[in-house]
């Protein structure tokens, strides 16, 4: 179940960038519902995080939202993969590989991330299935 608020508009606009990445497009998510979506999710973590004690630990819901903005920043679409591949290699789709190659990180993210792991005690201490995993890579 989702307790935080924040994830729900961070994965609105993470699959708003997928579905463009799909399309091999960035009309989705930059269309003013969608970077609405991300606006508010970005004011719900920090007013989360603001009235979170600073010694109390954030929780795991409010870290996956701040993953999700901060993997879901798209640079460039490339216009097809055969444009600039002069070969077709056999895994290009696994794991959408493709995709995540062609989004940018946030650092500030990256760093709010890593404070909140660290304040758990490492990856080890994260109890969401999944989100250790994804945060490692």
């Amino acid at each position: 179940m989702m307790n935080e608020p924040a994830l729900y508009h961070a994965f609105i606009f993470a699959a708003a960038v997928h579905l463009d990445t799909l399309r091999r497009s960035n009309k989705l998510s930059n269309s003013p519902e969608i970077l609405a979506q991300k606006i508010q999710a970005i004011r719900l973590v920090s007013q989360s995080l603001s009235k979170t004690d600073p010694k109390e630990v954030p929780s795991e819901d409010l870290l996956l939202a701040i993953v999700a903005l901060a993997h879901n920043e798209m640079q460039n679409i490339p216009p097809s993969d055969s444009m600039y591949s002069p070969f077709s290699p056999p895994l290009k789709l696994a794991q959408w590989i493709n995709v995540y190659g062609n989004m940018s990180i946030i650092y500030a993210h990256v760093d709010a991330i890593r404070q909140i792991v660290d304040m758990k005690g490492g990856l080890d201490k994260i109890e969401m299935h999944g989100l250790a995993e994804t945060i490692s890579l």
